[in-house]
């Protein structure tokens, strides 16, 4: 039965001992005792599936005696028989897509349609249902409803982020939730919880106290959860910028060659978010931590804007006409095997092809490489 680590840990905090790869054979009762005999597993090949198939161990039965049995694998619905409503396998009620039953007017959702699931699920199904039943009464489906009005948020975020540690939750001490129904777990204080709504889901923490963070786990911030997120639940936060843009560019991403088209939001005459392009051919929706986060670069104070030369020691600032000709110049005094070229992975594939063919043609030299070269 899967368990996460901290529902587990839980377990043995409360005193229960876990029997792993142990089966119930059969229940028996004596003399008003009731016995429980088990079979010890060990595990096989794996299956189809890829999983190990437990197998018996001949001669490892044993028996324990119990209080109470608590039987608790496997769920099923109860649906009355009443009710004449057509099941499935499961004995879970079948529905439509309105979640209209096999019989007229009745409505279901849930676990009882969907078996074992989330609350979430049950609360979309119950949404779906609504609309469903709107309809069948004559509605347009329509159960939309505002009850403020809808405002633009012009607060500009903070910079700098709380700790970005996922906060631990109490719990109450073994003895005390094994012996009362109180909610063990606790609910945090009114400044954690704030701290929690104010942690930048972009890049850091959805980890476990003690943990890696996300930086330290090798995530590629890629944001490529947010973009599959079906309920829209993961969004990914802007340091610097909340509110509407005054504009959007579509426009190609610098950072390599692939050209991956992407839509930049414009606030102020900052480019304040990045959002991949979902009809972009080459990456369909799709970029890099560097194309969709990088905005820290692009507005970098000491970004170079304009070419620079170098005389006298310094740098001095320089037309790109000067800087074209300061290179053409150098490059005159270089014999053509005392010349290679590299180009940046930054290079689409037709500034590449052109490199290469004013290596080749114009310096004369067959020393040219990619710095990205696979």
């Amino acid at each position: 039965m899967p368990a996460s680590p901290e529902e587990i840990e839980a377990t043995l905090e409360e005193g229960v001992e876990i029997l792993y790869l142990t089966a119930p054979a059969r229940v028996t009762s004596e003399n008003g005792i009731l016995k429980l005999e088990c079979t010890r597993m060990k595990l096989g090949e794996p299956d189809a599936s890829g999983r190990a198939r437990p197998i018996q161990i001949e001669g490892s039965e044993f028996i324990t005696e119990l209080d109470t049995l608590v039987v608790a694998i496997g769920q099923r619905p109860e649906v009355p028989a009443a009710l004449k409503l057509e099941v499935e396998r499961g004995n879970v009620i079948k529905v439509d897509e309105g979640m209209l039953t096999s019989r007229k007017s009745v409505f279901s959702g849930g676990d009882c349609v969907r078996g074992p699931a989330s609350v979430i699920e049950a609360i979309a199904d119950g949404r779906k249902a609504a609309e469903a039943i709107d309809r069948y009464l004559g509605g347009k489906g329509d159960i939309s409803e505002s009850l403020v009005p809808p405002e633009e948020a012009t607060t500009w975020l903070e910079a700098g982020f709380p700790q970005e540690k996922l906060a631990p939750i109490a719990h109450l001490p073994g003895e005390i939730s094994t012996r009362s129904f109180d909610e063990v777990e606790l609910a945090w204080d009114r400044e954690t919880a704030i701290a929690e709504a104010q942690r930048c889901l972009r890049c850091y923490v959805i980890t476990p106290p003690d943990e890696k963070v996300l930086e330290e786990a090798d995530c590629q911030f890629c944001g490529a959860c947010v973009d599959s997120c079906p309920t829209g639940a993961l969004v990914e936060r802007s340091a610097q910028y909340a509110g509407a843009p005054d504009r959007v560019v579509t426009t190609i991403c610098p950072y390599c060659g692939v050209g991956c088209q992407l839509k930049l939001e414009i606030k102020d005459e900052q480019i304040v978010r990045v959002v991949p392009d979902p009809m972009g051919p080459a990456n369909r929706g799709q970029a890099c931590v560097k194309g969709k986060f990088g905005l820290d670069f692009v507005h970098n104070p000491d970004r170079l804007t304009t070419p620079l030369i170098k005389r006298d020691g310094k740098f001095d600032e320089a037309t790109w006409d000067e800087a074209l000709a300061e290179v053409a110049s150098k490059l005159a005094n270089y014999k053509a095997d005392e010349v290679a070229v590299i180009s940046s992975a930054k290079c689409t594939n037709e500034e590449n092809y052109l490199i290469q063919k004013f290596t080749r043609s114009v310096l004369g030299t067959n020393s040219v490489d990619h710095c990205a070269r696979l």
